[in-house]
This record gives structure tokens, sequence and C-alpha cells, in this order.
């Protein structure tokens, strides 16, 4: 009877067989301790980099979005306007174009 050891194992759900995790734990190792987390660290800081830079750019995207709502205020104010003015002119003509009324 053979060991657990010994025994080969299947691939289930993508798991490596015992032979090749032995292989890629000792890729893990290659690395001298001194080295091992510089990636992390430099992760970190490019992380808390672009998290200055968005800070740093939040006013003026507020202030953007601000500008923005107020050009279409003015826009939808202005036309509010021109469409006052039309409606009036309007009917004016219709009443003075309206038989028996007290304009004519």
């Amino acid at each position: 009877m053979m060991s657990l050891s010994q025994k080969e194992h299947h691939k289930i759900l993508g798991m490596p067989q015992t032979g090749e995790m032995a292989n890629l734990s000792a890729r893990g190792a290659s690395l001298p301790s001194d080295e091992a987390g510089y990636a992390l660290v430099a992760l970190i800081a490019l992380m808390t980099l672009m998290a200055l830079f968005a800070m740093a750019a939040a006013p003026s995207i507020v202030q953007q979005t601000q500008r923005e709502r107020e050009k279409e205020a003015i826009f939808r104010g202005r036309n509010g306007r021109r469409n006052t003015h039309f409606l009036q002119r309007t009917i004016k003509k219709r009443q003075a174009a309206w038989p028996g009324s007290a304009t004519n």
C-alpha cells in the first residue's frame, strides 16, 4: 500500500499536484531575505502618491462642477425669459386678432 505522500494527486479545481506544489514553494524562496517585501513597500508608496494626487485634484473638480451648474442655470434662465416674451407677444397678437376684443 502507498503512503499519502507517494500517492499521485489529481488536479481538483486547478490545484497543482504534489510535485508542482514543491516546485512553486522552491521558486518563491529564491529571493534573498533582505530583499523580500520591497515590492509591497513600493506598492504602498505608489498608492499613497496616487491618493495625494487625487486629493489635490478634488477641489478643482468640485469647482468645475459648480461652474457647470451655474452655466446651466444661466442658460435655463435666459431660455425662460425668451419663452416668456414670446408667449406674451403671441397672446397680444391673438387678442388683437380676436373679433370683438377690447383693443379693436
